[in-house]
């Protein structure tokens, strides 16, 4: 009994830990596409391009 819950805790640290590199991938990416528009543009327009931002950091990770 004692074997099947530490089997199972591990099994649940590990796929947390990979949840976590997938999140920090899509933020770093996000952050740099962000980085890239210009300041001048309105809010309507930033929220659209920072929706696409995420969109496109997290397609390679698309199941």
């Amino acid at each position: 009994m004692k074997t099947s819950i530490s089997v199972l805790l591990l099994l649940i640290i590990g796929y947390s830990a990979q949840a976590q590199d997938y999140l920090d991938d899509v933020a770093q990416e996000a952050c740099e596409c962000l980085q890239e528009l210009p300041d001048s543009l309105d809010s309507e327009t930033f929220q659209m391009e920072f929706g696409l931002c995420l969109l496109n950091a997290s397609q390679p990770y698309q199941k």
